[in-house]
C-alpha cells in the first residue's frame, strides 16, 4: 500500500524549487530562432501564424523562445505552415550554433 506524507507543512520556511523549463537548451533556442528568422522573412505574426499552423499562440511563442521541446508532429506542422522542409529549419538552427 502506498503511503503518503500528510504531515503539515510550514509554509512560512517551506522552500520552492525554481520553476525549470523542460526542453530549455542551447539547441532549442536556436531552433526557435530559426522559427522565427523564417516566419519574419515570410512577414507573418506570431499569432497570425500560430492560428495558421494551428497551434495555441502562447505555445508557439514558448517554441520561438526556446522554452519547448517541440515533438515530431509540431515541427512538421510548422515547417508545413512555413511551406519549408524541416530539414531547412534543423539547418539553420544547426548553422547558428557553430
Amino acid at each position: 500500500m502506498l503511503m503518503r506524507d500528510l504531515s503539515p507543512v510550514d509554509f512560512n520556511t517551506a522552500t520552492r524549487k525554481a520553476p525549470t523549463i523542460p526542453g530549455s537548451s542551447p539547441a532549442h533556442a536556436a531552433f526557435g530562432d530559426a522559427i522565427r528568422a523564417i516566419r519574419k522573412e515570410q512577414g507573418i505574426s506570431q499569432e497570425a501564424f500560430a492560428l495558421k499552423c494551428g497551434l495555441d499562440r502562447s505555445y508557439f511563442g514558448a517554441v520561438e523562445r526556446g522554452e519547448r521541446n517541440v515533438s515530431l508532429t509540431n515541427i512538421i506542422r510548422i515547417a508545413e505552415t512555413l511551406q519549408v522542409p524541416a530539414a531547412t529549419i534543423f539547418a539553420r538552427a544547426e548553422a547558428a550554433q557553430r
